[in-house]
């Protein structure tokens, strides 16, 4: 039997939302997206208003909701550790741009036709 487990790191977060904040600030795979980002800040092709992967290919931004006043993204990320289809998740800062990067990715199993709202 194939193993599935996602080869990404897992990290648990804590439960209220500063919590959560600091934990990033010290987290080492938003470390290497944040380094990542100051890589290409100078280039006049990336968008400034529309979301852009921090590393690798991004498919199907899906999911796109404002919840506590923040507006989360969901897409499909794959990840340098394991180029397999992962959830990314990206939440916007209170009521201003850019999007701010979370490290959620998570490999999902379930088929493509429950995942993918336009599969038939």
């Amino acid at each position: 039997m194939p193993d599935y487990t996602s080869r990404v790191p897992k990290y648990t977060f804590p439960d209220t939302l500063e919590d959560q904040e600091a934990a990033l600030a010290t987290n080492p795979l938003m470390q290497r997206l944040i380094e990542y980002r100051k890589s290409y800040a100078g280039d006049s092709h990336r968008p400034l208003y529309h979301y852009v992967n921090p590393e690798a290919m991004l498919n199907d931004p899906n999911g796109l909701c404002c919840w506590q006043g923040r507006w989360h993204l969901f897409c499909q990320a794959h990840p340098p550790e394991d180029t397999r289809r992962h959830w990314g998740h990206a939440v916007s800062p209170r009521r201003r741009l850019p999007w701010l990067q979370r490290v959620v990715m998570r490999r999902y199993y379930l088929s493509l036709q429950r995942c993918l709202p336009h599969a038939t």
